[in-house]
Protein backbone atom coordinates (compact mmCIF):
# COMPACT_ATOMS: atom_id res chain seq x y z
CA UNK A 1 0.00 0.00 0.00
CA UNK A 2 1.43 3.29 -1.50
CA UNK A 3 -0.08 5.30 1.23
CA UNK A 4 1.68 3.18 4.36
CA UNK A 5 5.05 3.24 2.82
CA UNK A 6 7.65 3.68 0.19
CA UNK A 7 8.55 0.67 -2.07
CA UNK A 8 12.15 0.41 -0.54
CA UNK A 9 10.28 0.41 3.11
CA UNK A 10 8.07 -2.44 2.42
CA UNK A 11 10.99 -4.60 0.94
CA UNK A 12 13.07 -4.56 4.04
CA UNK A 13 9.66 -5.52 6.04
CA UNK A 14 8.12 -7.94 3.08
CA UNK A 15 10.98 -9.58 1.48
CA UNK A 16 11.38 -12.02 3.73
CA UNK A 17 7.47 -13.49 4.04
CA UNK A 18 7.10 -13.30 0.58
CA UNK A 19 9.74 -15.26 -0.11
CA UNK A 20 9.19 -17.65 2.99
CA UNK A 21 5.17 -17.55 2.82
CA UNK A 22 3.42 -20.51 1.97
CA UNK A 23 0.64 -18.88 0.12
CA UNK A 24 1.20 -14.92 -1.91
CA UNK A 25 -1.27 -12.82 -2.96
CA UNK A 26 0.33 -9.90 -5.32
CA UNK A 27 -1.16 -7.56 -7.63
CA UNK A 28 1.21 -7.27 -11.34
CA UNK A 29 1.41 -3.47 -10.56
CA UNK A 30 2.95 -4.51 -6.75
CA UNK A 31 5.22 -7.67 -8.03
CA UNK A 32 6.83 -5.13 -10.77
CA UNK A 33 7.50 -2.69 -8.17
CA UNK A 34 8.29 -4.72 -5.40
CA UNK A 35 11.02 -6.74 -7.95
CA UNK A 36 11.66 -3.37 -9.39
CA UNK A 37 11.31 -3.73 -12.75
CA UNK A 38 11.18 -1.02 -14.46
CA UNK A 39 11.05 -1.65 -18.03
CA UNK A 40 7.50 -3.26 -19.61
CA UNK A 41 7.67 -7.07 -20.31
CA UNK A 42 4.88 -8.79 -20.42
CA UNK A 43 3.01 -10.63 -17.96
CA UNK A 44 4.73 -13.96 -17.70
CA UNK A 45 8.17 -12.32 -17.58
CA UNK A 46 7.37 -10.42 -14.04
CA UNK A 47 5.27 -13.78 -12.47
CA UNK A 48 8.65 -16.18 -13.77
CA UNK A 49 10.84 -13.36 -11.92
CA UNK A 50 8.48 -13.32 -8.52
CA UNK A 51 8.80 -16.98 -8.97
CA UNK A 52 12.34 -17.35 -8.95
CA UNK A 53 12.09 -15.03 -5.89
CA UNK A 54 10.26 -17.59 -4.04
CA UNK A 55 11.33 -20.23 -1.94
CA UNK A 56 8.65 -22.35 -1.58
CA UNK A 57 4.81 -22.37 -1.58
CA UNK A 58 2.03 -20.94 -4.17
CA UNK A 59 2.18 -18.21 -5.63
CA UNK A 60 -1.33 -15.75 -7.15
CA UNK A 61 -0.72 -12.92 -9.26
CA UNK A 62 -3.66 -10.67 -10.19
CA UNK A 63 -3.60 -9.53 -13.85
CA UNK A 64 -6.93 -7.15 -13.45
CA UNK A 65 -9.32 -7.29 -15.94
CA UNK A 66 -7.16 -9.64 -17.56
CA UNK A 67 -7.14 -12.30 -14.84
CA UNK A 68 -4.35 -13.96 -13.04
CA UNK A 69 -1.69 -16.33 -12.97
CA UNK A 70 -1.22 -19.29 -10.60
CA UNK A 71 1.75 -21.61 -9.71
CA UNK A 72 1.75 -24.10 -7.05
CA UNK A 73 5.75 -24.82 -7.32
CA UNK A 74 4.67 -27.54 -9.77
CA UNK A 75 2.96 -26.37 -12.44
CA UNK A 76 2.12 -22.90 -13.47
CA UNK A 77 -1.73 -21.84 -14.88
CA UNK A 78 -2.84 -18.57 -16.19
CA UNK A 79 -7.03 -17.65 -16.34
CA UNK A 80 -8.67 -14.96 -17.61
CA UNK A 81 -12.04 -13.34 -16.49
CA UNK A 82 -15.55 -12.44 -17.82
CA UNK A 83 -16.31 -9.20 -18.03
CA UNK A 84 -19.19 -7.27 -16.01
CA UNK A 85 -20.66 -3.95 -15.72
CA UNK A 86 -19.57 -3.60 -11.98
CA UNK A 87 -21.17 -1.30 -9.10
CA UNK A 88 -17.75 -0.51 -7.47
CA UNK A 89 -14.23 -2.25 -7.41
CA UNK A 90 -14.04 -2.01 -3.61
CA UNK A 91 -13.49 -5.20 -1.78
CA UNK A 92 -13.15 -7.22 -5.33
CA UNK A 93 -9.71 -8.01 -4.26
CA UNK A 94 -10.37 -9.31 -0.84
CA UNK A 95 -13.36 -12.01 -2.40
CA UNK A 96 -10.67 -12.65 -5.01
CA UNK A 97 -8.26 -13.78 -2.14
CA UNK A 98 -11.32 -15.32 -0.20
CA UNK A 99 -12.53 -17.34 -3.41
CA UNK A 100 -8.98 -18.48 -3.97
CA UNK A 101 -7.84 -19.72 -0.59
CA UNK A 102 -11.18 -21.55 -0.53
CA UNK A 103 -10.27 -23.32 -3.28
CA UNK A 104 -6.88 -23.69 -1.78
CA UNK A 105 -7.66 -25.13 1.68
CA UNK A 106 -10.23 -28.02 -0.40
CA UNK A 107 -7.21 -28.85 -1.89
CA UNK A 108 -8.30 -28.08 -5.57
CA UNK A 109 -6.44 -27.71 -8.37
CA UNK A 110 -4.99 -24.69 -9.78
CA UNK A 111 -7.33 -23.94 -12.65
CA UNK A 112 -10.60 -24.49 -10.21
CA UNK A 113 -9.06 -21.93 -7.26
CA UNK A 114 -8.80 -19.76 -9.68
CA UNK A 115 -12.03 -19.83 -11.36
CA UNK A 116 -13.49 -19.63 -7.87
CA UNK A 117 -11.66 -16.30 -7.33
CA UNK A 118 -12.28 -14.99 -10.61
CA UNK A 119 -16.22 -15.90 -9.41
CA UNK A 120 -15.83 -14.41 -6.13
CA UNK A 121 -14.40 -11.21 -7.74
CA UNK A 122 -16.95 -11.03 -10.18
CA UNK A 123 -19.93 -11.62 -7.79
CA UNK A 124 -18.16 -8.34 -5.21
CA UNK A 125 -17.84 -5.86 -8.48
CA UNK A 126 -21.75 -6.65 -8.87
CA UNK A 127 -22.74 -5.96 -5.21
CA UNK A 128 -22.94 -2.73 -3.59
CA UNK A 129 -20.50 -1.74 -0.86
CA UNK A 130 -17.82 -2.97 0.20
CA UNK A 131 -18.82 -6.46 1.69
CA UNK A 132 -19.20 -9.36 -0.64
CA UNK A 133 -22.03 -10.99 0.20
CA UNK A 134 -23.01 -14.01 -1.59
CA UNK A 135 -23.24 -17.81 -0.80
CA UNK A 136 -21.63 -20.68 -2.22
CA UNK A 137 -24.77 -21.42 -4.17
CA UNK A 138 -24.52 -17.93 -5.94
CA UNK A 139 -21.10 -18.90 -6.68
CA UNK A 140 -21.49 -22.21 -8.24
CA UNK A 141 -24.59 -20.64 -9.84
CA UNK A 142 -22.68 -18.13 -11.92
CA UNK A 143 -19.84 -20.54 -12.47
CA UNK A 144 -22.44 -22.72 -14.41
CA UNK A 145 -21.75 -25.65 -12.21
CA UNK A 146 -25.86 -25.57 -11.30
CA UNK A 147 -26.60 -24.07 -14.16
CA UNK A 148 -25.08 -25.81 -17.65
CA UNK A 149 -22.91 -23.10 -17.72
CA UNK A 150 -24.82 -19.87 -17.92
CA UNK A 151 -23.81 -16.99 -16.31
CA UNK A 152 -26.05 -15.91 -13.40
CA UNK A 153 -26.06 -13.55 -11.54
Amino acid sequence: RAKLWTMAEARVHCDEWIEQSDLVFIALRDASDWLGIEERISEESVFARLLARRAKGSTVMTLGAHGAMACDGRRTVSQGTIPVHGVGRLGAGDAFSAGYLYGWMQGWELEKSLQWANAAARNKLTTPGDLPWFTRQELERSLGTEAGNRLIR
